[in-house]
C-alpha cells in the first residue's frame, strides 16, 4: 500500500482548481466534491485521509489511488500517493503538482480578468507556454 503525502500547491480558488482540473482531463462531472469524503486507495480500499475534492482512481490510472485536495485556512492542500506522484511523472512531463500549478494559474488569471471585464483569448505556444490576451473595449 502507497503512502499519501500532502503537498502545498498554493491554490485557494475552488472555481479555478475546477477548471484546472477539467483542462487536465478531469470533467467537473466525473469529481467528486464532497468534504470529508475518505480516499479509495489502489484495490478500492478506504484509506485514513479524505479530501474535500476528489478524482477517483480509476481516472487516475489502472494501478492508482485517488488524488484528493484538502482544504486548509490558507487554501488547498494536493492529498497525492508516493505512488501516484512518479506515475504522474511519466504521464505529465512536469509531474502532477507542476502541471496542476501550471492550469491553475492560467485558470485563476482568466477568471479574475473576466470578471474585470476583459475578453481573454488563450495561445497555447510549442513548448508548452500559455500566453493570455486580454482586450476590454471602452
Amino acid at each position: 500500500m502507497s503512502a499519501y503525502v500532502e503537498i502545498a500547491v498554493d491554490i485557494r480558488d475552488e472555481s479555478a482548481l475546477l477548471e484546472a482540473l477539467n483542462q487536465m482531463g478531469f470533467p467537473r462531472g466525473s469529481l467528486i466534491v464532497e468534504p470529508g469524503h475518505r480516499l479509495e486507495g489502489y484495490e478500492g480500499a478506504r484509506r485514513t485521509q479524505t479530501a474535500d475534492i476528489t478524482i477517483p482512481r480509476r481516472l487516475v490510472g489502472t494501478m492508482s489511488n485517488d488524488i484528493g485536495f484538502h482544504r486548509t485556512e490558507k487554501g488547498f492542500e494536493l492529498v497525492i500517493s508516493e505512488y501516484d506522484q512518479s506515475y504522474s511523472r511519466s504521464r505529465y512531463r512536469h509531474g502532477f503538482a507542476n502541471t496542476l500549478r501550471h492550469h491553475y494559474g492560467v485558470a485563476a488569471a482568466t477568471k479574475q480578468l473576466q470578471c474585470k471585464g476583459y475578453r481573454v483569448e488563450q495561445t497555447k505556444q510549442p513548448d508548452g507556454a500559455v500566453v493570455l490576451q486580454a482586450v476590454r473595449w471602452r
